[in-house]
């Protein structure tokens, strides 16, 4: 990375971050412009002399992507032609946590946490203990306690104990609206995210306990079980990539969910006029008449059966349908 200075006809003087890259079909080196950082003049009150400060800026963010580079190649061991293996010992390490930690790194969720970490006095890696909650999750899924004992199986190294995952499970709720963010931000960079119509459902999850607490209250379960639960709704875009979610109280019902949840997204995710596609559990006239004074549109499903008989009767009515031609 390298700061581009580019003076303008009209006298200012543009600076921008810029990354060099191989372009795989001429094989000949491109420039790509990573942040637009603005004019020289905008930032005089504030440095000295803007040009050499992002020329800094950039040199010290070059280091930084190196020494990540460096730190995702991953050490497999050294096998010496002499040597061999105890009996019942197991060498065998999994890597299919590796095309995993290729989505991982391109969605910069390890940039995200070692700069967050960068302000905290911590002893262990917050992106080593995420990366392993990641992987065990879609690989072995379990406990926290059984996504750790499984961190010697991995290939390659991860600074943490089990006390650390613990531990860093208060700093991933802390980081918890950013961190959501910024995915929404790079999937909508890397994969082109498109959000005019979303999917929204709600399920719910209890605990082995019998007591109730301000949040864990016993609801309507999934499971048809008696114990306290929590609510949780999940918001997904047009190819089922989920967008957010949000918890809620295990005694709220599903329809009362939705419209906190859609308007909180639509602030901090900047959503425009987006088309919601639910089941018959959202389909209350609160949330219709919520979606409509947004100028949204809804497809929300309902039973024929059992429904008074002028529903019926325009539901079974032929006019304004249209017949799909087969291919």
């Amino acid at each position: 990375m390298f700061l581009k200075v580019v003076p303008q006809k009209s006298g200012r003087i543009n600076m921008s971050f810029v990354q060099g890259y191989k372009d795989p079909k001429t094989k000949k080196t491109k420039h790509k412009v990573i942040e637009n950082l603005g004019y020289v003049d905008e930032y005089l009150d504030r440095y000295e002399d803007p040009v050499a400060h992002f020329r800094e800026v950039a040199r010290l963010r070059t280091l930084e992507m190196e020494e990540e580079e460096a730190r995702k190649e991953i050490f497999l061991g050294t096998v010496y032609a002499d040597e061999k293996m105890d009996v019942d010992e197991d060498a065998m390490k999994h890597l299919g946590h590796l095309p995993l930690s290729s989505i991982y790194h391109e969605l910069k969720l390890n940039q995200f946490l070692i700069n967050r970490q960068r302000s905290l006095k911590i002893d262990y890696s917050l992106n080593d203990v995420m990366q392993l909650l990641v992987y065990t999750r879609i690989l072995s899924p379990g406990s926290k306690r059984h996504s750790f004992l499984q961190k010697e199986r991995l290939a390659g190294s991860y600074n943490c104990e089990l006390y650390d995952v613990y531990r860093a499970l208060d700093y991933f709720e802390k980081f918890q609206e950013d961190l959501l963010v910024h995915l929404h931000e790079q999937v909508r960079i890397n994969y082109n995210r498109q959000t005019k119509v979303v999917f929204y459902d709600v399920t719910n999850y209890y605990f082995e306990i019998d007591q109730e607490d301000e949040f864990r209250r016993k609801g309507a379960c999934k499971h048809n079980s008696r114990k306290p639960l929590v609510q949780m709704g999940l918001l997904l875009d047009e190819n089922a990539i989920p967008i957010t979610y949000r918890l809620f109280k295990g005694n709220t019902h599903d329809s009362q969910t939705m419209m906190p949840l859609l308007q909180q997204t639509r602030r901090a995710y900047g959503l425009g006029r987006i088309i919601t596609v639910a089941d018959k559990g959202l389909n209350s006239g609160d949330n219709v008449a919520f979606l409509m004074a947004q100028n949204d549109g809804f497809i929300f499903s309902q039973k024929i059966r059992g429904a008074d008989q002028e529903f019926q009767n325009y539901v079974f009515d032929k006019r304004g349908y249209k017949e799909k031609k087969a291919f």
